[in-house]
């Protein structure tokens, strides 16, 4: 068991792991009054983002297959806040654009946004924000350089 313990304190994939679960049950709180759950946030925050994309293009953004994106597209869909129109490039896939519904609610979603990152990185200094969010993005970079290597 101390090589469990040992292997933890050193280990980012836990911290990273433990962090997710965490984070997740946060988002679910922060979130629930918007109506939109963790699993449709980034969804429906690209889509505001980039008006248009394919669903092709948000599974690829945000890491996720062609059956979970169109899982959740659905379902923003059903809550009018989103349409989907054919793809002019591709008849098999479609478009996403936000509706009016949608775009109203962006106000909520960001406030929610700001707080939830306010309670993530309370009692820091600026300075080990900025640091934070480069570590953070290193990371980032690193997990989707591992997912291209593998997919080779």
């Amino acid at each position: 068991m101390q090589f469990l313990t040992k292997h933890r304190s050193q280990s980012a994939g836990y911290r990273i792991g433990r962090l997710f679960r965490a984070n997740a049950k946060l988002g679910d709180r922060l979130f629930q009054p918007t109506g939109v759950t963790r699993g449709q946030l980034p969804v429906i925050m690209e889509v505001l983002h980039d008006p248009g994309r394919s669903q092709k293009d948000l599974a690829r953004e945000l890491h996720v297959d062609a059956a979970a994106i169109a899982r959740a597209l659905h379902i923003l869909e059903d809550k009018g806040l989103i349409r989907r129109e054919e793809n002019p490039d591709c008849r098999r896939d479609k478009c996403v654009h936000p509706t009016a519904a949608g775009e109203a609610l962006l106000p909520r979603l960001l406030d929610a946004l700001n707080r939830h990152n306010e309670m993530l990185l309370a009692g820091f200094s600026a300075q080990e924000r900025d640091a934070a969010l480069l570590l953070l993005e290193r990371i980032i970079r690193n997990v989707e350089l591992a997912l291209e290597e593998e997919a080779l």
